[in-house]
């Protein structure tokens, strides 16, 4: 059974559902694994994951772009991910 942290009103997380929304500098003191960015790039990276793990992707060609909070994103992963080929971000 979930509780209600990180702000959710009434609704019910499961104990491993991380920060909810965008994250915000109230975050800021908490530990790293609380943040809203990173379960983003954790997620992204295991994406790429499975998109290398393809037969018919060239794992050495997989590139990433995002807009605006994904251009955040997309700059953050392209400096810890180094299996990306390129990155485009858009108003990172």
């Amino acid at each position: 059974v979930g509780d209600t942290r990180w702000g959710a009103g009434d609704r019910v997380q499961h104990e491993w559902a991380g920060p909810r929304g965008w994250g915000g500098f109230d975050q800021m003191d908490g530990p790293l694994t609380d943040h809203w960015c990173y379960h983003a790039v954790a997620a992204i990276m295991r994406a790429v994951s499975h998109l290398g793990s393809r037969p018919r992707v060239d794992a050495k060609r997989i590139g990433i772009t995002g807009v605006s909070w994904g251009g955040f994103l997309t700059s953050l992963t392209i400096g810890i991910d180094q299996r990306l080929a390129c990155a485009m971000p858009v108003y990172g």
